[in-house]
């Protein structure tokens, strides 16, 4: 089908239209000057616009005054070099808001588990990014366009890249899961099971995790492996990444098995809130005791659950728990247990 022929009275028409709305939003006419004479922003207006105006996160500018609780400090005991704490991941994704700092002054992970992780996994607190909002604070730690990548694109993002980091905590492999190589996905998910602590890495944590290493150590994150996730394009291939120098390279390609292609993987954060739930499941409601008894079953049951944020509707669409129920459950998760550590 033809292009309608649009002329010039259309396009003055348009243009009318798009001046109005934007003054009454606060755009000034003086402002339309910058685009006008700088090239590259203009390039970036243009991409980002067309990339559907994703929001990025309002970072604070000044460090809200931390001083680390004794967990902290317990998990760098544990943990050694391989546990990286708030000043670390401010050091290279900005301060934290105090919501968010309070969120993150219990870790979620017992002691126990910390010790048998010690020297095979990574711990950090994370910053709640998409991919996109990973590649703009570090462009030149990524081999992609620096304006404008490619899993950045409104049809990526619609599909799979703006999915948030949603656990405030992750404990994260340093290498690749053993023997998940010259597998093809569906063999990698099915191999994943024979760690029932720990689920397949998404492509946000992993970037998150690999660049707060490398900045902080300079060791490389599954260095010498393409990670292939669970995640699939827009176009329906397999988003992997892998080490190209001292930059990220994200891609995607089949499902092939290959010997350099593997899996990454993290702790299961779920399984650690359903362990401090159970603490004093006893002074609970009937209805939310139901929701954490199955809360377990669901992580395996229920692919959706394997991300917090599916986790009340899950329990919804299952009949375990009312709306208002779930909103209590959410609510008692997010003040008392959500980030409480496991004693």
């Amino acid at each position: 089908m033809a292009s309608p022929v649009v002329t010039f009275a259309d396009k003055m028409q348009r243009l009318a239209a798009f001046w109005d709305r934007m003054e009454k939003g606060g755009l000034t006419f003086e402002d339309l000057q910058s685009p006008i004479d700088d090239p590259g922003m203009r390039t970036r207006l243009i991409r980002n616009w067309q990339a559907g105006a994703p929001d990025l996160r309002a970072v604070p500018t000044i460090l809200i005054p931390f001083d680390e609780p004794d967990c902290h400090r317990e998990a760098r005991e544990i943990m050694g070099d391989n546990f990286h704490g708030i000043a670390a991941v401010q050091r290279h994704f900005g301060a934290y808001t105090e919501q968010e700092l309070g969120a993150r002054r219990d870790i979620p992970f017992s002691e126990q588990t910390l010790r048998e992780c010690a020297k095979e996994f990574i711990l950090l607190p994370t910053h709640p990014l998409d991919l996109p909002g990973i590649h703009r604070a570090h462009p030149e730690r990524f081999n992609d366009d620096p304006d404008a990548p490619w899993f950045g694109e409104q049809k990526q993002r619609e599909k799979w890249s703006s999915q948030t980091i949603a656990d405030p905590w992750l404990l994260v492999r340093k290498n690749v899961v053993p023997d998940s190589w010259n597998k093809r996905i569906d063999a990698q998910k099915k191999h994943i099971e024979r760690f029932p602590k720990e689920r397949l890495v998404l492509p946000a944590e992993f970037a998150y995790a690999a660049l707060v290493r490398y900045l902080e150590t300079r060791e490389k994150l599954c260095g010498e492996y393409i990670v292939r996730f669970a995640v699939q394009t827009a176009e329906g291939n397999w988003v992997n990444v892998n080490w190209n120098g001292d930059q990220l390279n994200f891609n995607n390609w089949n499902d092939n098995a290959n010997d350099n292609i593997a899996s990454g993987s993290v702790r299961h954060f779920l399984l650690s809130i359903v362990f401090t739930l159970s603490l004093s499941l006893k002074q609970w409601p009937i209805p939310l005791r139901r929701a954490a008894a199955v809360c377990f079953l669901l992580h395996r049951l229920h692919p959706a659950t394997e991300h917090t944020a599916d986790f009340i509707d899950c329990l919804l669409d299952l009949g375990v728990l009312s709306h208002a129920n779930a909103y209590r459950l959410s609510r008692e998760l997010q003040n008392r247990y959500w980030f409480s550590r496991e004693r």
